[in-house]
């Protein structure tokens, strides 16, 4: 049986200190106590609790502390190092009592260096009510309450010294406690409703017909409303496709969270280098694009200044927080629609007064027409550059609100649906096919200058300056809620995740992500034209993994609730029509694949050594050893690369089994080798009733055990308790184990539980 889940004091022996009588159990408190500052047992990562009443004082800040149906908190537990105990007043720590009557109990944990700094917190009650779960850990009974605990019945004295004054409170424990509710009391991030969140994703897809309806004449001719309109019924297919996938496990990542609970780990990064790419890729082009549009009003102007100029504006704004980015984007969005309305009513006005023998005509049977089956296909590729920003609602789904993303998926679908056709048909029959090829990038004003005159012109770029601008927004939106993905699943820096103290928004994604975009821009001497087609392959490729995981999904979840299902003709419709697309943009211009793979490339290959840095710190470590024998550097470098493997490895990763069949246990273990770093696997059973159980649970983890050698399987069952969010923090708070390094079989029919609700549980196996 493996002992290091249980605390020093603990011991394989029946007669275990949870079974002593009181007086021993304080008597062996009372002993640590006084050999704290002493004793070298307790390191200064050692955990201590530390118990400070606030029962009558009642500060406003505990307010937020409450979840609904529950009384107002009288005790705050104060997880700390033994050093910050003492130097609090307190030469004993306190067990956690259980509670009565309407009092409510928090375990908030503080850096171990110091005594603030809290860092989470969550409640040592059930979500019902009752006395928190017990567990039983190799089949010993164990609370889990850290390094020395001891248990104590309910009737025993809170345990605070007689100096203290009568409030419980030492000298120097408010200070603790105020610094504690300062930070617990900021108020969480507001949700995005409907019109923010599709602003977001929205001034990306909309601001497209800027440069999607000129490109799409070019190839398509008379024929670009068609193409327009195809892939526009693409876009219908896939919103059922996102529909489903998403909701089924609402978390940010996009196709890489799809592919994710579907696939392997290393399958799911390629989608998530190519979503990077493309999201590198739509800053960069929405910034050039939208200088080059004010460049057309305003003459003169350094595009190369405005261009950085627009990134580093957006990059403090995301900075500062995205409610305050989504309101940025929703007047831009608003502003943008109603001017595409003026547009096409004006555009409408014309084209009744010219009919289709003034433009139209000509233009069917000008030398720049292609024939029917070329321009269709080049048209229909060309067009769909027109869609991009429509995976972007699902990489900040977990900032919605509840319901809205679906909604999202309808509003981006819409807009596309019925401008783009519109703009392409009426510069058809306003304009002659010559100015609409000579003027591409900028077709849109010239349709304006065509239907009403030089102010519609400057109106039209003006808006495409500010909407394109927007799009940066959907940009550094897109990558944050994916980076902090990708860096909780241990696929990029930790580091990466830090929230600064002023807004609470992870200003190094921000920073890096503009530091690319800048340096990638000045790189290709603002020539954004290969940076597009790398741009048009990268969401289109994202696009069909997108449905993929959703066949995926069908056939290996396909017990998995969900609230929205596709047909399988509408998966595999958007399926085809994607890669028809994206064959359609390599063959347009074949060298655009040359620029993607050198992209791609780089991308990846930083992706990948993050991803697979155990392995590099093993190969650095052999070569160290032989570079370095026979020198005094050869014990520092070799202990500094073990202790970083050792960093990687020593996250636990939990596999929750509602039964005992080794099969299913083995599977996972299995998985958690191929796809995760790490040599210590905990396989957690949540029941109610010890009665229920799994025959030979714990036999069978211990055959695991001595299965694997190199991974430590250890077992767990939580009794008290249903299988449900509070199972999941009850984890997380004893074990320091993230709620995405927790993974479940794919759930069936009879599943209860929410998916969402679990927090980021991750499924593994079918």
């Amino acid at each position: 049986m493996n002992e290091s889940l249980l605390p020093p004091n603990s011991n394989n022996n029946n007669n275990s200190s949870s079974n002593n009588g009181n007086n021993s159990s304080r008597n062996s408190d009372e002993k640590t106590a006084a050999q704290l500052e002493n004793t070298e047992q307790w390191s200064s990562a050692s955990s201590f609790r530390v118990e400070a009443r606030v029962m009558g004082r009642q500060p406003s800040e505990l307010e937020n502390w409450m979840f609904p149906g529950w009384g107002r908190a009288e005790v705050v537990h104060v997880r700390a190092s033994p050093q910050a105990a003492v130097a609090a007043g307190h030469k004993e720590f306190v067990r956690k009592k259980r509670t009565k009557s309407n009092a409510a109990y928090w375990n908030t944990q503080v850096p171990l260096a110091e005594a603030a700094g809290v860092v989470r917190r969550r409640s040592s009650r059930s979500s019902n009510g009752e006395a928190p779960p017990e567990m039983l850990v190799n089949g010993v009974e164990y609370d889990g309450h850290g390094a020395g605990h001891q248990r104590f019945s309910d009737n025993q004295e809170d345990g605070f010294d007689g100096d203290e004054d009568a409030d419980g409170l030492s000298d120097e424990a408010p200070e603790v406690i105020n610094r504690i509710l300062e930070q617990e009391s900021r108020p969480p991030h507001a949700l995005l409703g409907q019109l923010a969140a599709t602003a977001i994703c929205g001034n990306d897809i909309t601001a497209s017909c800027f440069y999607t309806v000129g490109l799409t004449a070019t190839y398509a001719g008379v024929f670009a409303p068609a193409a327009l309109l195809a892939v526009g019924i693409m876009l219908y297919f896939f919103r059922a496709v996102y529909a489903e996938v998403v909701t089924s496990k609402p978390e940010n990542g996009g196709a890489y969270n799809a592919l994710l609970n579907t696939t392997a780990k290393s399958t799911a990064s390629i989608a998530a280098c190519l979503t990077i790419l493309s999201y590198i890729a739509t800053a960069v082009v929405s910034a050039s694009s939208a200088s080059s549009y004010l460049g057309n009003v305003v003459a003169e102007l350094d595009e190369t200044m405005i261009t950085i100029g627009l990134l580093g504006f957006f990059a403090l704004l995301n900075i500062i927080g995205i409610n305050e980015s989504a309101t940025v984007a929703t007047v831009l969005f608003l502003v943008h629609i109603g001017t595409l309305l003026v547009l096409v009513t004006v555009s409408f006005i014309k084209f009744t007064s010219l009919g289709f023998s003034t433009h139209f005509v000509p233009n069917f049977h000008s030398d720049l027409q292609m024939d029917v089956g070329k321009a269709i296909f080049y048209g229909f590729s060309a067009a769909s550059l027109g869609i991009s920003g429509f995976e972007t609602s699902a990489n900040f789904v977990e900032e919605q609100r509840e319901g809205v993303f679906p909604l999202t998926l309808r509003n981006m679908w819409a807009a596309t649906f019925v401008f783009n056709p519109l703009l392409g048909f009426f510069s058809l029959t306003n304009m002659p096919m010559a100015d609409i090829t000579e003027s591409s990038d900028v077709v849109l004003a010239k349709l304006g200058g065509h239907s009403s005159g030089h102010w519609l012109e400057v109106w039209i770029s003006i808006d495409a300056f500010l909407v394109l601008s927007g799009s940066i927004i959907t940009s550094f939106v897109g990558v944050c809620g994916l980076c902090k993905r990708l860096a909780g699943d241990r696929c990029l820096p930790a580091f990466l995740t830090t929230e600064n103290e002023w807004r609470r928004t992870p200003h190094w994604i921000i920073i890096s992500f503009f530091c690319i975009c800048v340096s990638m821009y000045l790189a290709l001497h603002g020539n954004t034209e290969s940076l597009s087609g790398v741009y048009s392959i990268a969401f289109l490729t994202v696009m069909a993994l997108f449905a993929v995981g959703d066949m995926l999904l069908k056939y290996k979840r396909g017990t998995m609730p969900r609230k929205y299902r596709a047909s399988w003709p509408a998966v595999i419709s958007a399926f085809v029509l994607v890669v028809i697309a994206l064959f359609g943009t390599i063959l347009r211009k074949p060298q655009n694949l040359r620029y993607f793979v050198f992209y791609f490339t780089g991308t990846a290959t930083l992706f990948f050594v993050t991803f697979a840095r155990l392995t590099v710190l093993k190969l650095t470590l052999s070569a160290m050893r032989r570079i370095l024998k026979g020198t005094r550097l050869r014990a520092p470098v070799e202990r500094f690369l073990q202790d970083a493997i050792h960093a990687v490895t020593a996250q636990s990763i939990v596999f929750f089994s509602n039964t005992s069949r080794l099969d299913v246990m083995n599977k996972a273990i299995l998985y958690i080798r191929e796809n995760e770093q790490t040599r210590h696997v905990l396989i957690v059973h949540v029941c109610e009733k010890e009665s229920d159980v799994p025959s030979h649970f714990a036999e069978h983890v211990q055959v695991l055990d001595a299965l694997y050698p190199k991974v430590q399987v250890d077992s767990l069952v939580l009794l008290g308790i249903p299988f449900c969010r509070d199972a999941v923090d009850e984890l997380t708070e004893r074990y320091d184990i993230p709620p995405n390094l927790m993974f479940i079989a794919a759930p069936g029919k009879r599943f209860r539980v929410k998916i969402a609700s679990l927090g980021g549980v991750r499924v593994i196996t079918h």
